[in-house]
């Protein structure tokens, strides 16, 4: 019983941890909103001692900071910072994917490939909506990035990069900004991944790097998000 009972504990934290944290990547908890553990333990129907190891652990993503005494709150965004993240992404995953392209193998380009076609399937589902500010879309645009990159074989690169990457949806997230009509991310994904399938790492690379570059651009020009 006390293995069920630990393995039911585990569960329950995880699902709080990934609710926090949808809840702060969505813009549902605004930026620099405070986290009292009475309202998340309401919120979330859970143990505040639950609620304690979410914040924990979120703190350690950077989306949460906490204040010794005064308690918890919702990471800040900003110009800088989301500058500071673009250019911490470019240096990482262009290195990332050039080592990808080095040593991946017929799983990782199969990785890829599927990526792509799920994402690309996505895009074409609901014209209306920006696809990748959705929940499903989003997830389906971080697998196809972080896949890209899945042939690297630094791990604590990956690592790093998965943590700046989510970073950088959030404000896409929290921008709610629509793409310009004379940019189509569907093609730029395609031409990426041609060019990674084609071990062309150099054009790969360059490609990404606008790709990344490109939305932030876009993001420091959306209303509101600062």
């Amino acid at each position: 019983m006390m293995p069920t009972a630990i393995n039911k504990r585990s569960t329950l934290n995880e699902q709080v941890y990934h609710s926090l944290r949808e809840d702060i990547l969505s813009g549902r908890l605004v930026a620099g909103t405070r986290l009292p553990f009475a309202e998340l333990h309401e919120r979330y129907e859970v143990s505040t001692s639950t609620v304690r190891e979410a914040l924990a652990r979120l703190v350690s993503d950077s989306l949460v900071v906490g204040e010794g005494q005064k308690g918890f709150t919702v990471a800040p965004v900003s110009r800088e910072d989301l500058l500071d993240i673009t250019q911490l992404r470019c240096m990482l995953e262009g290195g990332a994917l050039r080592d990808a392209i080095a040593h991946g193998d017929n799983e990782w380009e199969a990785l890829i490939v599927a990526g792509l076609h799920r994402l690309s399937r996505f895009h074409q589902k609901d014209m209306k909506v920006p696809p990748l500010l959705t929940k499903e879309g989003a997830a389906l645009h971080r697998d196809f990035h972080l896949g890209l990159l899945a042939g690297c074989k630094s791990k604590w690169q990956l690592r790093i990069i998965e943590q700046l990457y989510d970073h950088s949806e959030r404000y896409r997230r929290l921008s709610s900004v629509k793409q310009s009509h004379d940019r189509h991310s569907d093609e730029e994904h395609r031409a990426i991944a041609e060019a990674t399938l084609a071990r062309k790492a150099d054009k790969a690379s360059s490609l990404l790097i606008q790709h990344i570059e490109r939305t932030t651009l876009e993001l420091t020009r959306a209303p509101g998000l600062f």
